[in-house]
């Protein structure tokens, strides 16, 4: 991505950087009037009120109800076979990781009702239900799994994504990950590192990532970890299109608070 940037430096005794503050102004990832862009914009300025408008009624961005957590599991069941319906049916390996990285649950919160690891077991079961995989042990067929640790052995590091499908010759689990030139390699399941299901990610591991399509689950409650840089980032994974499942009295919330980090970086470069 490529970034526009004003610079204003006034020369002083502590040097160049002391009093040289970057500000990246333009975005190239999406088109003006995008959605996307317009609420990126209205969440990076803490403006609850513009956000919500954007997912009212620009295009691309949208909102819904956040459903009880009683009722989730119906919830989720079109965007389930929707949006995976294509990625665990596939048995060619490189058309499955293709069809995965369409689309991808996003979550606040890894556990709880609305986090990552409840909606991965309910995306199985309701898949599993509709008769598009068989998850009957973890190695099935279309079980997408994130690494979670390095293992430069392998060349799998923190964050990679494949997909398990039977190997074409011996017919025996195997899991597969993207290669040079579009040609996905595979690993034996049983030397994987450390690693977990992901049909639903937390937005934190999905920094890096882009989708074509999420839908971003917010909790029903206010956390911490709920801040507009979370919300932004989480918005900002989608290329198409996102959906927020909120109450939204908690993401005007999340829009309105800052995440405080205390680097020591300002002091370093102003010291008093």
């Amino acid at each position: 991505m490529s970034l526009d940037l004003t610079v204003a430096a006034t020369p002083n005794k502590y040097g160049g950087l002391a009093e040289c503050i970057v500000q990246l102004e333009k975005n190239y990832r999406f088109a003006p009037g995008s959605g996307i862009l317009e609420i990126s914009r209205a969440v990076n300025r803490s403006d609850s009120e513009g956000a919500v408008r954007v997912l009212s009624s620009a295009p691309g961005v949208s909102a819904a109800t956040l459903p009880a957590a009683s009722g989730l599991k119906a919830a989720l069941r079109t965007a389930v076979t929707e949006h995976f319906a294509a990625a665990v049916s596939a048995r060619e390996p490189q058309a499955a990781l293709v069809a995965l990285n369409r689309f991808r649950f996003l979550t606040a919160l890894r556990q709880g009702p609305f986090g990552a690891e409840n909606l991965n077991r309910l995306v199985e079961e309701i898949l599993s239900e509709a008769g598009l995989i068989s998850a009957a042990g973890p190695w099935y067929p279309g079980r997408p799994v994130l690494v979670t640790e390095n293992d430069y052995s392998l060349r799998l590091f923190n964050g990679d994504v494949g997909i398990i499908l039977p190997e074409p010759a011996s017919g025996q689990p195997m899991a597969f990950f993207g290669g040079a030139a579009g040609q996905a390699r595979g690993v034996s399941p049983a030397r994987l590192p450390r690693h977990e299901t992901v049909f639903a990610m937390t937005v934190h591991k999905s920094q890096g990532s882009e989708f074509e399509r999420v839908l971003l689950v917010l909790p029903d409650r206010e956390s911490p970890v709920l801040t507009r840089e979370l919300v932004y980032t989480g918005i900002t994974r989608a290329s198409e299109s996102v959906e927020v499942w909120m109450s939204e009295p908690v993401f005007r919330a999340a829009v309105a608070r800052r995440l405080e980090r205390a680097s020591g970086l300002r002091e370093a470069l102003w010291p008093q």
